[in-house]
C-alpha cells in the first residue's frame, strides 16, 4: 500500500506543465474558428495526448502587428518565465499568434 503511494507522488512530482499562449487578434475571431475557446481546446487535446498538464497564459484580443511585446503583459511575462528557465514546454495554435514579425 505505501509501495503504490509512493508512486503516486512520484508521478505527480514528474508530471510536466504544457504552458499554453492564447490570443486572437481581433473580437471576430472569438467567433470564427481561431477563437480562445478552439485554441484552448487543441492546447487541452495536445497536453492529454503528451501526457502533460495544461497551463493556461489567456492574452485576449491583441493585435500581433506591433513591435513591442511590452504591450502584450501576458507575453512579456510568459517570455520572462522562458528565460528564467520557468517554462520547458509551450503550445501556441499558430506561430502568428505570438508575432507576425519574424524578429519578436
Amino acid at each position: 500500500m505505501c509501495y503504490s503511494k509512493t508512486i503516486l507522488i512520484i508521478e505527480n512530482i514528474m508530471k510536466e506543465n504544457l504552458h499554453i499562449y492564447l490570443r486572437v487578434s481581433t473580437d471576430t475571431q472569438l467567433s470564427d474558428g481561431f477563437g480562445i475557446e478552439n485554441q484552448k481546446e487543441k492546447g487541452i487535446q495536445i497536453s492529454k495526448r503528451l501526457g502533460m498538464k495544461p497551463i493556461f497564459w489567456n492574452e485576449g484580443s491583441k493585435s500581433s502587428h506591433s513591435e513591442f511585446i511590452s504591450e502584450r503583459k501576458v507575453l512579456s511575462n510568459l517570455l520572462l518565465d522562458m528565460e528564467d528557465g520557468k517554462i520547458k514546454n509551450l503550445y501556441c495554435y499558430s506561430m502568428d499568434r505570438l508575432s507576425r514579425n519574424e524578429t519578436v
